[in-house]
């Protein structure tokens, strides 16, 4: 899969700081190689850097091979070399192609490096044979910042406990408190009310003595003590 460079988007009227009749691409071509290096060039004799320009979120290529050979997605407004200038402060000689396009973000398939500056975008790139271009994208400004994503979660009550988790410590206690209550209760209704306040059930030396009360007071203590842990 091709790599993505994000070029910025087309300045909207008002952010363009340079003389403009309108949000319109300007498209430069240096080579870095051979005859031409160092000197624009009209970039539209390289077709097979420019069908690497993409436009807005659908990434359509600035230019596309159709019917044997290339045509631009968009209308060329202004072309390379000699013009009369479009408006006050405008060049009479133009170094690149002007692309009526609006206020898209553009990104660049392929590889190379890209770094925005002021008004202007420059692409150290290379084409499929391997030699090294600068491209230049005039009346562009930095992309706009990614939406912060909010979270649609809302907090946990701080005083509820978790699902699925065991109640605090306090919590089980006090359920055992009740529910001993509920047991002693259900003793004085069953006439059971002299076993629960015998004095001798206390004394170390009684279940010694009285081995078949032993084993029920010990098997209510543990399940007691199983309720408080």
């Amino acid at each position: 899969m091709s790599n993505i460079i994000s070029l910025g988007r087309i300045a909207r009227p008002g952010e363009d700081i340079f003389p403009t009749t309108g949000p319109h691409l300007d498209v430069r071509v240096k080579p870095l190689y051979g005859e031409q290096k160092g000197q624009y060039i009209d970039p539209t004799t390289r077709p097979n850097l420019l069908q690497n320009i993409l436009v807005g979120p659908n990434q359509t290529p600035l230019y596309q091979q159709q019917e044997g050979g290339f045509k631009s997605n968009y209308r060329i407004t202004s072309g390379f070399g000699k013009r009369k200038a479009p408006t006050k402060g405008a060049s009479t000689i133009h170094r690149g192609s002007d692309f009526g396009i609006g206020p898209e973000i553009l990104g660049y398939r392929g590889t190379g490096t890209f770094t925005q500056r002021k008004g202007y975008g420059e692409l150290l790139t290379q084409d499929e044979q391997g030699n090294p271009y600068m491209m230049q994208f005039f009346h562009t400004v930095g992309g706009d910042p990614q939406p912060q994503k909010t979270s649609s979660v809302k907090p946990k009550d701080a005083t509820a406990p978790a699902a699925g988790k065991p109640t605090s410590t306090p919590q089980r206690k006090e359920k055992a408190n009740k529910l001993l209550s509920s047991l002693l209760r259900e003793q004085i209704v069953g006439n059971t009310l002299e076993e629960a306040l015998n004095p001798a059930s206390f004394m170390p030396d009684y279940g010694a003595v009285n081995q078949p009360f032993a084993d029920v007071s010990a098997a209510r203590n543990k399940f007691i003590m199983g309720l408080l842990d």
